[in-house]
């Protein structure tokens, strides 16, 4: 279950109201995200591109593994900014018990949760900054849960 706290708190960080005085961000650039989550505790672990989609594979502190991918990104490197980024992470249950009984126990409808072909549950979660975030939002989460 830390798993989905840990995919919550992030996909949360990026819901929650603006704080007062922050600018809000309409995308996001990789050092940026990098930024974010490593001063949340996160390790980066790989980074790289699948076609014209980015992504970092990261481990939270409680050694949790989840990726983030960039969406709807320009096309200029270094500084790509993306204004959508896919969060996902998924679980592998010891058994078919354990498999249903955490996808019944997940109840978020801003988290997609379903069983793989290997029999994991799976969780994402898409944002997309159009209306624009706070880039604070990330670390505040973080820090109550």
């Amino acid at each position: 279950m830390s798993l989905r706290c840990a995919v919550f708190a992030l996909a949360a960080a990026f819901a929650c109201p603006t704080a007062f005085g922050q600018a809000l961000m309409q995308n996001f650039s990789w050092p940026e995200m990098r930024q974010a989550l490593e001063s949340e505790g996160s390790t980066i672990i790989a980074e790289g591109a699948d076609g014209d989609i980015r992504y970092f594979d990261a481990k939270s502190e409680d050694n949790l593994n989840f990726t983030v991918f960039g969406f709807e990104c320009d096309t200029n490197e270094p500084t790509q900014r993306c204004s959508g980024a896919l969060l996902a992470a998924s679980l592998t249950p010891k058994d078919d018990d354990a498999l249903a009984k955490g996808l019944d126990a997940i109840d978020s409808l801003s988290v997609d949760d379903r069983t793989s072909p290997r029999k994991n549950i799976r969780l994402t979660r898409y944002i997309i900054f159009g209306g624009g975030i706070a880039a604070g939002n990330l670390q505040e989460t973080f820090r109550s849960s």
